[in-house]
This record gives C-alpha cells, sequence and structure tokens, in this order.
C-alpha cells in the first residue's frame, strides 16, 4: 500500500500528521483533565500540552507533542512525567499513555480523511 508514499506531497504528509496531532492533543487534555486530580492540580500540566512543528527525520516525518512551560520553578515536562510514572511515595497516573492508546484509532481516522481527500482531488 505504501510503496508509493513518496509521491505523495509533503504538504498532505504534513496535514496528516497535524489532524493526528490535534487528534491526540486533545485526549491527552481530556485525560490530564481526569486523571490529575488533586488539591495541588491547577490545570498547568493541561495547559502545557503542544503539538510541535513538523520535522523531516531520516525515515520520515514526525511531528511531537510535548509539555511546554514551567511551573514553580520546575518544567512541567518533568511534572507531567512524575505523574506519568511515579516516585517513591506518590503512585503512577499514566495520563499520557491512556490517552494515546485511546486516541490511537480516531488519528489513524482523521488522517486517513485528509488521505482520502487529497485522493479524490487527484
Amino acid at each position: 500500500m505504501f510503496e508509493n508514499v513518496r509521491e505523495i506531497p509533503y504538504w498532505v504528509l504534513e496535514e496528516m500528521l497535524d489532524k493526528q496531532a490535534d487528534v491526540v492533543v486533545a485526549a491527552q487534555r481530556r485525560t490530564a483533565d481526569s486523571m490529575l486530580e488533586g488539591p495541588f492540580n491547577k490545570r498547568a500540566v493541561r495547559a502545557a500540552i503542544k503539538k510541535g512543528k513538523t520535522k523531516r527525520r531520516k525515515d520520515g516525518l514526525v511531528k511531537y507533542v510535548t509539555f511546554n512551560g514551567s511551573q514553580h520553578g520546575s518544567r512541567l515536562a518533568e511534572i507531567a512525567f512524575i505523574n506519568e510514572y511515579g516516585k517513591k511515595g506518590q503512585s503512577a497516573r499514566p495520563f499520557v499513555k491512556v490517552a494515546n492508546e485511546g486516541a490511537a484509532g480516531e488519528s489513524q481516522i482523521a488522517a486517513e480523511k485528509v488521505f482520502d481527500d487529497w485522493i479524490e482531488t487527484i
């Protein structure tokens, strides 16, 4: 199926990744809202979830979903990591894993829609 992936225009691949990233960001924010509850939760981790720019790697294109910013002198990526995997005295709350697994099908559908729309224009 993907033998001719090099014939797909760059803008189509970039839009496919962008739509997938939108789905993943929304899913991670939803699970952060539901799983990261407590007296110290100021929703900063949820607000820090951002999609990056499309980057070209030797094996293809990527778009990272990351945590940007800091709170109380700590990077929000570190806070998200501790929430995800836990530490001594704090159990793990794997909101990123749950979100990514839940969004896999929906993000695939979003990318397929972009691809199908492009195919119809050919």
